[in-house]
């Protein structure tokens, strides 16, 4: 069971794991400790991805006093979509918000007066998809203020690809 765990750790599944061991009324059959490990990062993540959704409820707010009307990417879309039948089974990193790229620059200026600010990460967001990612102390997630879905080199790869294929 070490090694189960720490792949799903790895690749941020414990609480998927937790969701469909109930779904199938297999965590009866789990080690005690592995039980209560799983079933304790399940209901963690559960109560941060309410908090997440909260979260983006407010940036969302923010954002429509602009005449901003984003739309959510990725894993929050997924939240916020109810996609799982369990809310606590996807754990997220970030949030990706798509917004039109004339006004991604007021979004973050807004975000900022909010009391986010850059990620120190040293990172240079010019020619990204994205812009720099904004923290904020007390909250789980940075926000990603997308300008586009894909990094445009990858965008002309896509592309180029989906062409070849339709010739």
């Amino acid at each position: 069971w070490h090694q189960v765990i720490r792949l799903a750790n790895t690749n941020l599944l414990s609480p998927a794991l937790w969701s469909e061991l109930c779904k199938y009324r297999l965590e009866v059959k789990l080690p005690a400790p592995i039980r209560e490990y799983l079933q304790e990062i399940h209901r963690l993540n559960t109560a941060r991805n309410r908090r997440l959704y909260e979260q983006t409820t407010e940036m969302l707010t923010a954002f429509k006093s602009l005449g901003v009307a984003p739309i959510l990417l990725k894993g929050i879309a997924a939240i916020f979509a109810q996609t799982y039948r369990d809310p606590g089974a996807r754990m997220l990193t970030d949030i990706d918000v798509l917004v039109p790229r004339h006004q991604a620059q007021q979004c973050w200026d807004l975000l900022c007066t909010q009391g986010y600010s850059p990620v120190a990460d040293g990172g240079d967001y010019s020619g990204h998809h994205h812009l720099h990612p904004l923290t904020k102390a007390g909250e789980f997630a940075v926000i990603e203020l997308h300008t586009d879905i894909l990094m445009p080199s990858r965008t002309g790869r896509l592309l180029g690809s989906s062409l070849s294929q339709a010739e």
